[in-house]
């Protein structure tokens, strides 16, 4: 479980801006140095999405966010050794969209079998060729990269002040925001209950913040910046439920 995801946030929205600014060389020639640069910051930065995707840290609304792009139809067999000539394995002329969650975007990248980079006039980047081993015989995706930042900024920028529990009644687990604690056989919990957990900050004489759970008393905490006392004080609250759950204790009303 993510404990503090302002550390994974953070890079995020640096990852945004170095992409943004990003210039090839004069003669538009790439060192490898900058491509491995390229790399890292698109397949870290959807790798920790993906991460923070199963966990309380990042709004609803948030991990339902979908991205049109763009796809290309696969005419070719591929291998090992052509995956990366995109010209002659995918149909670039045909061209449809599809919405995609942040989701499987994400998997694209962290299983990706065929990844490219696409070049502007200003010696930009304007998008990337992308597909995963599973779809690579079906098609590849293109991806803007103003598409790309987007999404980072947005997850970067995303600090839930309220969040949910859901019970699930088929197998009596917790959905929606996931909780990642022994929650499966604990207490009686009314089926399709959703809880809903208020954060309210006031701010030190110092600068610094108090998060507290108005339906929890006593769960509060500081932080330097309202983000880390939100997750600070996220993290208490998901501690003291569980244990309410394991003592037989009352939840606060669905």
């Amino acid at each position: 479980m993510i404990y503090e995801s302002k550390y994974w946030k953070t890079p995020l929205l640096r990852s945004a801006t170095w992409l943004e600014n990003f210039r090839l060389n004069e003669d538009n020639t790439r060192t490898e140095r900058q491509l491995v640069s390229i790399e890292r910051a698109l397949f870290l930065g959807f790798y920790s999405i993906r991460k923070l995707l199963d966990t309380p840290k990042l709004s609803i609304e948030t991990k339902k966010y979908n991205v049109t792009v763009s796809y290309h139809p696969n005419i070719a067999n591929i291998d090992y050794l052509n995956k990366d000539e995109i010209c002659k394995n995918y149909d670039l002329l045909s061209e449809k969209k599809k919405s995609v969650n942040i989701r499987q975007l994400c998997d694209q990248f962290i299983h990706s079998y065929t990844f490219s980079i696409l070049e502007g006039d200003d010696r930009n980047i304007v998008g990337c060729f992308i597909c995963s081993d599973r779809i690579k015989d079906k098609r590849i995706y293109y991806i803007t990269i103003e598409q790309i930042i987007t999404l980072f900024r947005k997850v970067g920028h995303d600090y839930p002040s309220i969040f949910y529990f859901e019970r699930d009644t088929r197998n009596t687990s917790w959905t929606g925001t996931k909780i990642l604690f022994g929650l499966e056989n604990g207490g009686n919990i009314p089926p399709n209950s959703v809880y809903r957990l208020t954060i309210k900050f006031d701010k030190e004489h110092n600068g610094d913040f108090i998060a507290e759970v108005l339906e929890l008393p006593g769960v509060l905490a500081y932080g330097a910046t309202q983000p880390e006392a939100a997750a600070k004080v996220q993290a208490i609250a998901l501690r003291v439920l569980a244990e309410r759950i394991e003592n037989g204790e009352e939840l606060p009303e669905a």
